[in-house]
């Protein structure tokens, strides 16, 4: 939860900082952090954190809900996306491993027994 918040303020810092000062970006930051209240804060965290979301693992539906809500914020303080084909998202190929407890074994050896 709080890697997504600051994954949310690092996309907002980097989004700002490759652009010149007297740039529309560096207007919105300055916007965006003087608005920056903690009870604003803790409602975020409060909704992406909330089991409704399912965990948000990737690929899931609650994932998806999450991952648009950051979007909808970030575009609410007026940034610019830089996603792929203009959008808020980019396309990252993930990997799942799965447990399957019935398929699964451990073993400890001890001084070779």
């Amino acid at each position: 939860m709080r890697a997504l918040f600051c994954m949310m303020v690092c996309v907002a810092v980097f989004n700002c900082s490759e652009q010149e000062s007297n740039s529309p970006g560096i207007a919105a930051f300055e916007t965006a952090a003087k608005a920056m209240r903690p009870d604003a804060i803790r409602a975020h965290m409060r909704f992406l954190s909330d089991g409704l979301l399912e965990g948000r693992a990737a690929g899931s539906h609650g994932y998806d809900v999450a991952a648009k809500y950051v979007a909808a914020q970030l575009e609410a303080l007026s940034l610019q996306p830089a996603g792929e084909r203009g959008t808020w998202f980019q396309d990252v190929p993930m990997r799942k491993s799965v447990n399957i407890a019935e398929q699964s074994s451990v073993t400890f050896f001890r001084n070779g027994k």
